[in-house]
Order: C-alpha cells, then structure tokens, then sequence
C-alpha cells in the first residue's frame, strides 16, 4: 500500500528525523523515503537496515500515523494499567519527576487537545498534531502521557473539578433552599457555558478510555448531581420543593447545562447565553417550587 502523507504528517516526520532519537529517526526516515515512492530494498540501503524493518515501520505507519513511531519507544516503561495516584483514580504515566513541570505541560497539551478536538473531533485528530499546536516535539509529549486517551482522560477530570466548586460555592454562600437552589443552578450553568468542547468530547468519545477511568468520569458527574439532590431532598422535607423524584429533577438541571453545549448552533441564533441561563433557571425554578412560591409573572424573555 502506498504511504500518502498530509502536510502535518510531513512536518512532524521531518522534525522527528531532525531532532528526536536515533531510532525515532530512523523510523521517520523511513516513512519519508517510502512516501517518496522508493521500493523497501532502496529505503533499507539509504537508511541502513533491512527490509523487515522497512516493512514493519511502513505497516505501523499506515496503521496508527505518526504516533505508532513514537510510542513503541515508551513501552517499556509504562506502569500497569491499573495504577492509581493517592486519590485512587488511575494515573497517567509520566516519565517526568517535576510535578509543577507536568501540571504546566499538561494544562497546555490539554488546552491545544480540545482546540483540535473542537475542530476535527477526537477520532480525526493526532497525538503530532497536538504536539504541534503545543510546540512540543512528539517524544517530549510522550514523556508527559503514554497513549493518545491519556490526553482525553485529562481533559475530562479537567471538566468536572470546576462544575463541582461552582456549585459548592454557591450551596455555602446562601441560608435559604430557594437561594441554594436557584443560585447554585445559575453557578452551575455559568461555569459550564465555557466549557462546551469538554461536554461535546464527553459524550463522544468516552468509549475511547479504560473502563476503570471511565468509573471515574462516572463517580465525578455523579458529584454534580448528587449536590442538587441533597438540596432538593432538604426543599421536600421542609415543604418548599414539590415531592418530586430527585434523581430526575437533578438529571435535568445538568442536561440544561449540557444542552447548551450540545445545541448551542441552535440557541446561539436566537438568545444570549445570559438570557439562556435567565430563562432555564426560571423555567426549572417553577417546576420544583411548591405552587405558593412560583406567584407572579415570568420573567420572559430578557432580551425582548
């Protein structure tokens, strides 16, 4: 089968054969030379190897990009798969012992990840692809993760850390039900808003991760969830909520968020985000107060 390279793949090869590992380099070179229509007995006379080992590196190639060059070089040292870090979570490896440096690099693997992730979707984007956007050379990318759903497993314990503390905050800083559940709603949509490629990718490609990382995402949303239902639990008993179910009516205050996200190409069109959130807040607010709290008008559209 023929090698066609794309102009990314070209730049990342060349890079790679320029400054990365001997073996790296040798690999790359091999992808070019074999992209430039040579047969394998001439790629393995220029490159000095055998035709074996062109072959292998052309199949490997064709069949993970660029990222099945790099990878192979950090196998050796990946930890198992089910090693945790303090909290219990699976960690994703790392080669380097600076963790201030990993925070830092990761923040901004991550922040090029989703970038690309909102542009070509998980599936169409490439680990050197990101190393680009990061300007990162790909072997010191993988120094700071092991595969490329290490990179959207961090982007999802990203999401959730803020959703959590916008909501607490908001649960703390008001005594009444009414306030702890109006306000904490509209700090939970506020915080979400931004994150819309987080949301998108989450309900994309979480079938991506381990099955023990994904336990994770789930124990993690069902934080989110479980805050609006402590307090929706405590509205009931106090005669302030209607007797709703709480699991769904908690359900539902994330999927406004979510919605957001999801169909935003909709809502943008025809209403702001902040009369977006007036309205969802509204409009939930009056489905889960007792029928005495919800008197008087609508507040409608805001932007009328």
């Amino acid at each position: 089968m023929p090698i066609v390279l794309t102009s990314a793949e070209r730049t990342a090869l060349r890079r790679l054969a320029d400054k990365d590992t001997t073996e790296v380099a040798r690999r790359a070179n091999i992808v070019l030379l074999s992209a430039s229509g040579l047969a394998n007995t001439d790629v393995a006379t220029q490159v000095g190897v055998d035709t074996k080992t062109v072959s292998k590196w052309r199949r490997k190639f064709i069949e993970d990009r660029v990222d099945g060059l790099v990878k192979p070089m950090l196998s050796h040292s990946e930890p198992p798969s089910s090693a945790d870090d303090s909290s219990g979570r699976p960690r994703v490896h790392t080669e380097v012992a600076n963790d201030a440096l990993v925070t830092e690099r990761r923040a901004v693997i991550v922040k090029a990840a989703v970038e690309l992730f909102r542009r070509k979707g998980y599936g169409s984007t490439s680990v050197s692809e990101i190393a680009e956007l990061c300007g990162l050379p790909i072997g010191t990318l993988y120094r700071y993760i092991s595969k490329k759903s290490d990179i959207l497993y961090l982007l999802a314990l990203d999401l959730m850390p803020p959703l959590i503390e916008a909501i607490e905050g908001a649960l703390a800083s008001h005594d009444t039900i009414e306030d702890k559940l109006r306000y904490g709603i509209r700090s939970y949509l506020e915080a979400i808003a931004p994150r819309r490629t987080h949301i998108k990718v989450m309900y994309w490609d979480t079938h991506w991760l381990a099955p023990d990382e994904q336990a994770v995402l789930k124990v993690e949303e069902g934080r989110t969830r479980e805050l609006f239902e402590e307090v929706l639990e405590q509205g009931i008993a106090q005669g302030i909520v209607r007797p709703v179910n709480v699991l769904v009516a908690a359900q539902n205050i994330i999927l406004a968020g979510h919605a957001w996200a999801l169909k935003g190409f909709l809502f943008r069109d025809a209403v702001s985000l902040d009369d977006y959130i007036e309205e969802q807040v509204d409009f939930l607010m009056r489905g889960l107060l007792q029928p005495d709290r919800t008197k008087g008008p609508s507040r409608g559209h805001r932007g009328a």
